[in-house]
Parts: C-alpha cells; sequence; structure tokens
C-alpha cells in the first residue's frame, strides 16, 4: 500500500518565506532534506504540499522551488477561509481561485 503524505498548514512552517526562497542555499537545504526524508522508493510513500488558494495565492508559484524534490503540489480553494473571516464569495474570487488551480500552479 503506498500513502501520499500531504502538508498543508505550509505558511506556519515558511517554506513560502521570501527570506526562504530567495536564499539558495536555504532552498538546496530543504530540497536535500526533502529528498532524503521522504525516498519513494524506500518507502513506497510520497510527500506532497497543500497551499490555500483563496489565502496564499502565491504558494503555488514558490512552490516550484521544491517541485523537483516532492510528489505534488496541491491548491485548495478556501472555501471555508471565506465564510469564517465573513467575506462573501464572489465570482472574481471564485475565478482567481481556480485560474490558480487551472494554471499548473498545484
Amino acid at each position: 500500500m503506498s500513502l501520499e503524505y500531504v502538508v498543508s498548514g505550509t505558511s506556519f512552517i515558511r517554506l513560502a518565506n521570501e527570506e526562504t526562497i530567495s536564499n539558495p542555499e536555504t532552498v538546496s537545504k530543504i530540497n536535500n532534506m526533502f529528498e532524503k526524508m521522504f525516498r519513494k522508493e524506500e518507502t513506497g510513500h510520497t510527500f506532497s504540499m497543500l497551499y490555500n488558494a483563496f489565502c496564499e495565492h502565491s504558494y503555488g508559484e514558490k512552490f516550484q522551488k521544491y517541485a523537483s524534490h516532492i510528489h505534488k503540489i496541491h491548491a485548495d480553494s478556501g472555501g471555508l477561509q471565506v465564510i469564517t473571516v465573513g467575506k462573501a464569495v464572489t465570482l472574481n474570487s471564485s475565478n482567481k481561485c481556480m485560474r490558480i488551480k487551472l494554471s499548473g500552479q498545484m
């Protein structure tokens, strides 16, 4: 049996932080960690990342720095966050999230 572990809450682990992604040495160390910890050939499992397309819309592009060392990048619509902060779902916000998801940033 193969499992895909998908980490969410990625803003808390600061992988998309400008200081992190703009430093090639830091990105290299993170990718090295992913490579060592999540070797599919050894465990049979994969490691992916999930970001919120409503609140963290730039993360898909930023996570491309790690794309070669993880399985997939997933985008969540962020609908729950829209509702919990009392915002209305508009055609513009829905379209923006869908553009992110369809642009290959996942």
